[in-house]
């Protein structure tokens, strides 16, 4: 095999979503392996779920490697 086994070249990696009224950009992706992770924030005058799928770095490996 002569590609590098890392998240970089997985299968279930992805970029981030970026969003556009905001300047953060992240350097990392997400794995979509698994199903998104369900957060709850709660502020004063509301609630908010979101679910974000687990942020890994290109030269990060978790076992379940599957190339693109």
């Amino acid at each position: 095999m002569s590609e590098r086994i890392c998240c970089a070249n997985c299968a279930f990696s992805d970029e981030p979503f970026h969003d556009e009224s905001s300047h953060e950009h992240k350097a990392g992706l997400i794995c979509r392996r698994n199903a998104p992770e369900p957060l709850l924030r709660v502020r004063r005058t509301e609630k908010q779920v979101h679910v974000q799928w687990p942020e890994v770095r290109p030269d990060d490996w978790c076992g379940e490697f599957k190339l693109r």
